[in-house]
């Protein structure tokens, strides 16, 4: 069995744009080593991956690199007599059956990898990929095989917001290479933190900086779990490569780690989010809206919903200025070199802006109208009133109390199912209700008021119709599991408390950390993940650490390794990188990037503001409340 390798070129590029065209360079490279001169049937069962290549090449691309007949999902024998490529992702873990490869004459095997040839990677793909079965028919196919790696990166979702889930869709466009196709993939704990760590050394690669100075992880799991085995190992490796050594002086050319298990603030992504690209999230459970890709939205999309309007609207009036400003210019002006700039460069500029706006304007009616139909503003009074009630029992400094008792809330719950429709076909709105009572149940944790309230969402929609949509087997059963992981934690609130999770805006000046408006991103909380890099980073953005926090340690694990020590050299600035295990939501990254780019990461006597390509961010995947509840 031959095996053909292809490299992938480093790249510190910052836009997923750039990122598309490494993947299409590479896949174009593996494409070339496609052995054979009559034309192919390429076969990808993965629906995934058919997602990636619609964003990244055209059907019409594909047949120039190599002569492609067609593109298959499904292998049926009938159908497919020609020559047939397979292309696979071994990432997903997921085996495919040796019988399709010999019945179907495959020759060539392109499978995606992280281009780390790692002892377990070579033993998957051979588990995969090889015949089992004895026989001399069998021992010829294996030896006639072609196995391409197809070299991978994270997946750049943001400029340096990277994530890792083999199976995620980047794809944002029409052109379509194939469709109607069937996916069995389902990613499980194991599989997720192996390509998160695969992900993070491909990255670090990536970034060409081998000196780290400083990791620091928490998480709020006191018992030895997959997370804390998934930190040894990169520890190990970091110690084993020789990148993470002991030092006191630090440098621009150094790399801090933050790692933050995602269980350390289970309440915030159940939350609903109110930025711009939040709320696309948001009403997209209901209807399907696109994302837009333009510069307008790129610089708007963290903003809070709120002030996309009054923005659009000053853009406008702007552009409109600019018009007519240019207009008296070009009747005036008597320079050929001029009119020349003014015909072919700054109008056609002008016009793009006016096509980005205009959709951006659509896109903001559309997105306030959805909102709007599908009642998601009294989803977030009842958030708001669940968490100021935490006013009355001091998790936040603010006056204002709440009445939103056990009572109140369960005959919000009532109310909220009869606006959906007393015969239980809105199925659309049970997402947003399943968040609310998790939300309550991690403030209030009560078993007995939570099982009642499954059973009033169990009676009112149906066992079956349920099951229908995947909704967790214990709700179903209206049982529910206190072990799942958005179950109460009872640190929950001692953490909120201490990392200022409700922010006191009436002593905002006092306040251990510099707020900034961070709770723009959700109903007036600041994440707990954006507060743990704040006070990371509150006294030494150089050399990162959580252990001037007082009892904090008492609260939730933390780990330390690397430069004790707080002094560095003056005007260094290492990259950081953040790592989040188990996902972080888009209302999540605007906080941190605002905290971060406006120096918010420090006190008021190092209010240092740094640029957004300082800053990586790594995780699994972009989550959000929905996917949480629905599993």
């Amino acid at each position: 069995m031959s095996t053909t390798t292809t490299t992938v070129t480093p790249s510190t590029t910052t836009n997923s744009n750039s990122h598309k065209l490494i993947l299409k360079k590479t896949l174009t490279e593996a494409l070339n080593n496609i052995t054979g001169n009559t034309g192919t049937i390429l076969l990808i069962p993965q629906k995934h991956l058919v997602k990636i290549l619609n964003g990244i090449i055209k059907y019409s691309e594909l047949t120039q690199i190599i002569n492609v007949e067609k593109i298959i999902t499904e292998y049926i024998p009938e159908a497919t007599n020609n020559n047939i490529t397979l292309l696979y992702d071994i990432r997903s873990f997921k085996p495919i059956s040796s019988d399709i490869i010999i019945d179907a004459n495959i020759k060539n095997i392109i499978y995606c990898t992280w281009g780390e040839h790692l002892e377990e990677e070579r033993f998957f793909v051979r588990k995969i990929f090889e015949m089992q079965d004895s026989g001399s028919s069998n021992e010829d196919a294996r030896m006639e095989m072609n196995l391409i790696p197809w070299c991978m990166l994270p997946i750049e979702v943001d400029a340096n917001v990277y994530i890792t889930d083999a199976c995620t869709d980047i794809s944002n466009t029409t052109t379509t290479i194939a469709s109607n196709y069937n996916d069995n993939s389902n990613n499980n704990k194991m599989v997720e933190l192996y390509n998160l760590e695969n992900g993070i050394f491909q990255l670090i690669k990536t970034l060409d900086i081998w000196k780290i100075n400083k990791v620091i992880y928490s998480t709020n799991n006191n018992d030895e779990n997959d997370n804390d085995r998934f930190m040894d190992r990169l520890i190990k490796n970091f110690k084993n490569t020789g990148m993470l050594k002991s030092s006191t002086v630090s440098s621009n050319d150094d790399l801090n780690i933050i790692v933050i298990d995602r269980n350390v603030d289970n309440l915030t992504p159940l939350l609903t989010q109110l930025t711009y690209q939040g709320i696309i999230t948001e009403v997209n459970a209901s209807a399907t809206i696109n994302t837009p890709d333009n510069n307008t939205f790129n610089e708007l999309k963290y903003k809070n919903f709120g002030d996309i309007g009054p923005i659009l609207n000053d853009k406008l009036v702007e552009l409109s200025a600019l018009k007519k400003d240019i207009k008296n210019k070009n009747t005036s002006s008597g320079s050929t070199s001029d009119l020349h700039n003014i015909l072919f460069k700054k109008l056609p500029d002008l016009e793009n802006l006016q096509k980005d706006l205009s959709k951006n304007v659509e896109l903001s009616h559309l997105l306030l109208t959805e909102y709007e139909k599908q009642g998601i503003d009294e989803f977030v009074n009842i958030e708001q009133d669940l968490l100021m009630s935490l006013g009355a029992i001091g998790i936040s400094g603010s006056a204002k109390n709440s009445s939103m008792d056990y009572k109140s809330f369960k005959l919000k719950i009532i109310s909220l199912l009869l606006m959906g429709g007393g015969d239980g076909t809105n199925i659309a709105m049970l997402p947003r209700l399943l968040r609310l009572i998790y939300i309550h149940k991690l403030l209030y944790a009560n078993s007995n008021n939570i099982e009642e309230l499954m059973n009033l969402i169990v009676d009112h929609y149906g066992a079956e119709t349920l099951k229908k949509i995947s909704v967790p087997e214990y709700i179903c059963s209206t049982a529910m599991d206190t072990t799942n992981t958005l179950s109460g934690n009872g640190n929950m609130l001692k953490l909120m408390k201490k990392l200022e999770y409700i922010p006191n805006v009436e002593d905002n000046n006092n306040a251990t950390v510099n707020n900034n408006t961070l709770s723009y991103a959700y109903c007036g909380i600041v994440p707990i993940i954006t507060r743990i890099l704040q006070y990371s980073l509150k006294y030494s953005c150089t050399t990162p650490t959580l252990k001037h926090v007082r009892d904090l340690n008492n609260i939730l694990k933390i780990k330390e390794w690397g430069n004790s020590s707080n002094s560095g050299s003056n005007g260094t600035n290492p990259t950081l990188l953040v790592v989040i295990i188990g996902g972080i939501t888009f209302s999540e990254l605007s906080t941190i990037k605002k905290a971060y780019n406006n120096g918010t990461f420090n006190n008021s006597k190092q209010n240092t503001k740094h640029n957004d390509n300082n800053m990586i961010i790594i995780s699994n995947n972009i989550i959000d409340g929905n996917n949480l509840v629905l599993k």
